[in-house]
């Protein structure tokens, strides 16, 4: 994707530089380049989507990390509804869509802390005024954060880390369901990696 947008923009800028072209290309130069990068993706995640899915037995936690990782759109989103499929994939996906009727197989990961106390970075926190009290504590019964305080993971629903990307970077967020209500607690400023705690909540 981003070898077609900066191979669309080059050309353009070089014949826009060598006169072939007016100035004017440029902007437009910035929408086709966009477009054919994006119709490229529509076809190539259908591959990979099920490539992927038929070759993965853990199908659940593969989408939830696929999601993470950017690779895919989750349900519903209208970005999702822009992938590219013919009749046979999409009677390919339908098929794989029931691997989803059953439960993943838990591998217990033994290396895993019995806790894991997190808090602010200091590096990413320097300048602000910040308690040194622990934001989330995960351990085998449940997950504590500063805000909504200690649930067992009997109490706890749908929970993952979402990254959201802005015009200051990417922001990281805990999102959980508890019995008072939902929770989205931004990480970004926490001294764990968002792939690592998603890791965590999975084990």
């Amino acid at each position: 994707v981003w070898v077609i947008m900066f191979i669309c923009l080059g050309i353009c800028i070089y014949l826009e530089i060598k006169g072939f072209l007016p100035l004017w290309i440029i902007p437009i130069g910035f929408v086709l380049a966009f477009v054919l990068a994006w119709v490229y993706w529509s076809v190539m995640v259908t591959k990979w989507r099920l490539w992927a899915f038929e070759n993965v037995r853990n199908v659940h936690e593969l989408k939830k990390r696929a999601v993470l990782e950017k690779l895919i759109w989750p349900d519903n989103s209208i970005f999702e509804k822009t992938e590219i499929r013919n009749l046979f994939q999409k009677s390919k996906w339908e098929l794989l869509k029931n691997k989803f009727n059953t439960e993943d197989v838990f591998i217990e990961d033994l290396s895993i802390s019995i806790e894991t106390l997190v808090f602010y970075s200091k590096d990413k926190s320097l300048f602000l005024v910040k308690t040194k009290s622990p934001q989330i504590i995960l351990n085998a019964e449940g997950v504590y954060t500063i805000f909504t305080g200690f649930y067992k993971w009997t109490e706890i629903e749908n929970d993952f880390i979402e990254s959201i990307r802005g015009r200051h970077g990417a922001r990281h967020y805990l999102n959980y369901k508890h019995p008072k209500g939902n929770r989205s607690l931004d990480i970004t400023n926490f001294d764990i990696d968002f792939k690592y705690l998603a890791k965590l909540l999975h084990y």
